[in-house]
């Protein structure tokens, strides 16, 4: 069996929560994978932004919200130990696609980081499904829930 996890879920707009739970895990000394999905992604890069341990920073098809133009074009996270992006783009476009469309021309696109990540799984699926893009192999075969079972090993790896 694998080990339990604590997982939390918070909404796009819980910013300040978002930075507040982050650091109540670091300073617990948990390793720390922040998920963001759509709008989540913007709100995942401003709480990593304001770490100062190391991070697994997932973004599931992020799109920066349109009243932060600004974190389109933000950087790196510096406790960024790890940076994903799950990213769709389907064959038929549904409702949840032209979500996403509306986010990029009023948001500025795809966060910059997210653009720059370490590592990228492209997948044919629609935006709204998060499971899906989760379980979608990359081109190293492995899933976004492979890269979390490891993450804890790999940021030990580089904090240490």
């Amino acid at each position: 069996m694998g080990a339990h996890r604590r997982v939390e879920y918070l909404p796009h707009w819980k910013i300040t929560a978002a930075k507040n739970l982050a650091a109540d895990f670091v300073a617990a000394g948990h390793p720390l994978a922040l998920i963001g999905h759509s709008w989540g992604g913007d709100t995942v890069l401003r709480a990593a932004h304001s770490l100062t341990a190391p991070a697994f920073i997932l973004g599931v098809d992020p799109v920066a919200k349109p009243v932060s133009r600004l974190t389109a074009r933000d950087g790196r996270p510096a406790a960024a130990a790890l940076v994903m992006h799950v990213d769709a783009v389907p064959g038929a476009y549904d409702r949840s696609d032209l979500v996403k469309a509306a986010g990029f021309i009023a948001g500025g696109g795809t966060p910059r980081a997210f653009r720059l990540a370490d590592t990228r799984i492209d997948t044919a699926l629609n935006h709204w499904n998060f499971t899906g893009m989760m379980r979608a192999r990359g081109p190293d075969g492995l899933t976004a829930e492979d890269w979390l079972a490891v993450f804890p090993e790999r940021l030990s790896q580089t904090a240490g």
